[in-house]
């Protein structure tokens, strides 16, 4: 019996959604590490946090996420990796040591780390692709090398541009963009990170965003403005 155009049209849909949704995994053009700087982050008054762990992570930026992103087109989230089980974070897939290492560098200022781990791979990681395979510990893995080999406090620290307590100090994105290319080089690559700060209270760093290319192999120029323009006030 022919199927009626009605039905049809809500087949032929239905294998769009599936298929964009398998395509999903991939189609981005490179990642966006987003590495937090929790103190600015949890005085924000213009999103609704309640941050819970403010200091866990004393003198240092935190891992936010890892992002696949796009010069032009959306973001991809939530993508359908073709496998059911993949599409939750399984922590059995994280080696011990990872773990241990991701709960100094990616902790969650307003909740369960573990829970925000999974989080973050069910939007973010779902997405990724690494070249070969798509796994869940090479998502992390690389996070975690990149935030590791960054070291954004010290490296900034090292060229005088440190947070201070109270009114905090104001900073230009370009000392700190120097200060970061100086210490960290490989294979000559050179890169812009993108500075993010809060509307409220106005111009406060709360992340760094370094890019990577497609495969998080180099780190690369963020074609994204940043939001703190040349200046940004930098507070304990």
């Amino acid at each position: 019996m022919a199927l009626s155009s009605s039905v049809m049209s809500v087949v032929i849909v239905l294998i769009g959604i599936a298929f964009s949704l398998n395509m999903c995994v991939g189609t981005y053009d490179y990642l966006s590490l987003s590495l937090q700087w929790q103190p600015g982050y949890c005085r924000r008054t213009d999103i609704k946090i309640k941050c819970q762990n403010s200091l866990t992570v004393p003198n240092n930026f935190i891992i936010h996420g890892l992002w696949p992103s796009n010069h032009l087109d959306p973001q991809p989230e939530y993508c359908w990796t073709g496998d059911k089980q993949a599409q939750t974070l399984n922590t059995k897939t994280i080696p011990k040591d990872l773990q241990t290492k991701l709960k100094i560098s990616w902790t969650s200022a307003i909740g369960d780390n573990e829970m925000f781990w999974k989080y973050e791979w069910s939007k973010h990681g779902t997405c990724y692709y690494d070249g070969k395979k798509h796994r869940q510990f090479t998502y992390f893995n690389t996070a975690y090398k990149f935030w590791n080999g960054f070291n954004l406090f010290n490296t900034l620290k090292a060229e005088g541009i440190v947070p201070v307590s109270g009114l905090g100090k104001q900073y230009t994105t370009e000392a700190a963009t120097k200060a970061i290319k100086k210490h960290y080089t490989k294979d000559t690559v050179t890169f812009t990170p993108r500075f993010m700060c809060s509307n409220s209270p106005p111009n406060e760093l709360y992340e760094i965003i370094m890019c990577l290319d497609h495969d998080g192999m180099s780190a690369i120029n963020c074609t994204m403005p940043s939001s703190c323009g040349n200046l940004f006030l930098w507070k304990l």
